[in-house]
């Protein structure tokens, strides 16, 4: 729900549109370094335009390759040091915890070991976004982990009061200590229950 919530406020709010890069590649056997670029993808002259004055983030990747393995080596904005590697094989989607950023272009560099062409399926789903709305974007990605740790300082608060509370009513904490009791079960409870089973 909090992915579908996400979603609808980047798409009213931010006019972010969602999409998909894929690549289709045959990769001839005993081939090293084949790299492809942007306008390699479906449709690649036209996202590799729009990546002037928008940016892509890639959410999730899908690969697939039925012929045999294929070693991939993937630069987001043909940058180095944000290089990745994966093997394209049986289907594979991955969901990313860390999204990448595409401002410019994405290259890829295919290696194939193997003495046969290789069919591969490659696809870099995410969303386009203005380049003016990303300050936005940033600011909304920091509202929620703000949030969550909002909510455990106010717990932790709210906890300590209680304590306090309790302690000047002349109440003990339980064994375990305030988060840590175990829920207790009435023993009559436990009785009916063994009966219901017996039945």
């Amino acid at each position: 729900m909090l992915n579908t919530l996400f979603g609808w406020y980047a798409r009213q709010n931010l006019s972010c549109k969602f999409d998909t890069i894929i690549f289709t590649e045959s990769i001839a056997p005993n081939t090293t370094g084949y790299a492809v670029t942007i306008t390699s993808a479906k449709e690649g002259s036209d996202k590799k335009d729009k990546l002037t004055g928008h940016n892509f983030i890639i959410t999730d990747i899908y690969s697939v390759c039925t012929t045999g393995i294929v070693d991939a080596k993937v630069l987001p904005d043909n940058d180095a040091s944000s290089k990745f590697y994966m093997q394209v094989y049986q289907p594979i989607s991955r969901k990313l915890q860390i999204p990448l950023l595409l401002m410019s272009d994405i290259v890829i560099e295919f290696d194939n070991n193997e003495a046969h062409f290789n069919n591969l399926y490659l696809s870099f789903g995410g969303f386009w976004i203005n380049e003016n709305r990303m300050p936005d974007f940033t600011m909304l990605a920091e509202l929620i982990p703000k949030a969550i740790g909002n909510i455990d300082l106010q717990t932790l608060g709210i906890l300590s009061v209680l304590e306090a509370t309790a302690t000047s009513q002349g109440i003990s904490p339980p064994e375990g200590g305030w988060l840590g009791a175990a829920v207790g079960v009435p023993s009559r409870y436990k009785e009916f229950c063994k009966r219901k089973e017996v039945k």
